[in-house]
């Protein structure tokens, strides 16, 4: 099953991402679904976002909150790491310095 799978995965310690290639919009999802794996919601997030940069081979324009970097931000009503269903909540997003409304 997917669930066994995704545990030995899991109990490998490969470092994994989340992506959303064909599915734009469904991050939040990819991160509960993580979570209802085992993942943390803090490994989830992780794999959303930095892990995503490194993979793609761009961590150093995005993928982290550092000086010099595309500063891509999401503000959401409620934190993540204690409820993943705020990753639906979107307030505001900045994209570049940019301000667009959730």
């Amino acid at each position: 099953t997917v669930s066994e799978r995704m545990a030995t995965i899991l109990s490998s310690g490969l470092r994994f991402a989340l992506g959303t290639d064909s599915m734009h919009g469904r991050m939040p999802f990819e991160v509960q679904a993580a979570i209802s794996f085992g993942v943390s919601p803090a490994e989830a997030l992780l794999a959303a976002t930095a892990r995503g940069a490194e993979v793609l081979r761009i961590e150093g324009r995005t993928g982290t909150l550092d000086p010099g970097k595309d500063a891509d931000v999401l503000a959401l009503d409620g934190n993540p790491l204690e409820d993943p269903t705020a990753l639906e909540r979107v307030v505001l997003v900045l994209k570049r310095g940019r301000r667009y409304v959730g």
